[in-house]
């Protein structure tokens, strides 16, 4: 799940959205699960897009995975929310 993790933050860094759902979707196919991480990187996606719907659905994601969201990742999705 690192590597992908990278792939991921890079992408949300650079602003390509689109590549980080890609390559989670990519993840998935590969049967690697997600972590608390990669969750965290999509939101932080979504955030830098002005996606604040997409990163509370992230959020969700999050929680129906039974992972439990840390105060990083609220606070991207509350960052998300104040920009969009």
């Amino acid at each position: 799940a690192v590597a992908y993790n990278a792939v991921i933050s890079a992408c949300a860094a650079s602003g390509q959205w689109w590549e980080s759902e890609s390559i989670f979707i990519q993840m998935q196919n590969a049967q690697v699960r997600p972590s608390l991480v990669t969750y965290s990187c999509r939101i932080s996606a979504f955030a830098k897009a002005g996606k604040w719907e997409r990163s509370i659905e992230v959020l969700r994601e999050t929680l129906a995975a039974r992972l439990v969201p840390d105060v990083i990742m609220y606070n991207a999705v509350i960052s998300a929310c104040g920009n969009g």
